[in-house]
C-alpha cells in the first residue's frame, strides 16, 4: 500500500508518531504498517530547532513548536527502501 501510494501521489501523506528524538533528526513509525522512517533537521525548513537532552525533545528557536517522543505528525515520504 506504502510504495503504490508514494508512486501514485508522492506528496500522499501519513500519519505516524515519533519514536525517537535525535540533536539531528527524529525517528517516526507510520502509524498502522510498523514501518520506520527517519527525518532529518535540514528536511525541516519551518524554523532552526535545538536539542533539549533532558526532555529529549527539539524547540524551534523562532516558533518554540516542539517535536517530542510520542508525538502524531503527518509525513510525505521523499523516498522509500522497503527491506523484506
Amino acid at each position: 500500500h506504502i510504495a503504490k501510494a508514494f508512486e501514485e501521489d508522492p506528496e500522499t501523506r501519513f500519519p505516524a508518531i515519533l519514536t525517537k528524538i535525535k540533536p539531528f533528526g527524529f525517528v517516526f513509525e507510520l502509524i498502522g504498517y510498523e514501518l520506520e522512517g527517519f527525518i532529518n533537521l535540514s528536511d525541516v525548513e519551518s524554523d532552526y530547532y535545538i536539542y533539549n537532552e533532558k526532555t529529549e525533545t527539539l524547540v524551534g528557536r523562532r516558533t518554540n513548536a516542539t517535536f517530542s517522543i510520542g508525538q502524531t505528525i503527518e509525513v510525505y515520504l521523499k523516498s522509500h527502501n522497503l527491506i523484506i
